[in-house]
């Protein structure tokens, strides 16, 4: 029993670690806020690389949800990023949603 629960376990583990993406860096276009969904800040890139696998694109867009831990700190550090135009690495996880795939920021990275 206790080698099941393990294997179980093991199996989610690398099922989460798999779904975090990374795309190709990118330059913030523009930034659109809503309080109208989920979807409540976007970054948009105007890239025609998808920012996780199944994504929007052209423009390929990301988001953070208001209520998620951390976000305004991530939201602080992204329009500071886009002010300077600095590149951006960004970090996401595919969601699904009624309008299809969408990408949610789980972390980032800010280079000069």
């Amino acid at each position: 029993m206790k080698c099941k629960n393990l294997l179980v376990l093991s199996l989610l583990i690398s099922f989460n670690v798999a779904a975090l993406e990374k795309p190709a860096e990118i330059k913030i276009d523009n930034i659109f806020m809503s309080s109208l969904n989920t979807a409540t800040f976007r970054v948009v890139s105007q890239s025609a690389n998808w920012h996780c696998d199944g994504g929007p694109r052209n423009p390929a867009w990301s988001y953070i949800h208001e209520d998620d831990p951390g976000a305004k700190t991530m939201m602080s550090g992204l329009l500071t990023a886009f002010a300077a135009g600095h590149t951006v690495q960004l970090y996401t996880i595919g969601v699904n949603s009624p309008e299809g795939k969408i990408c949610k920021i789980v972390e980032f990275r800010i280079d000069k």
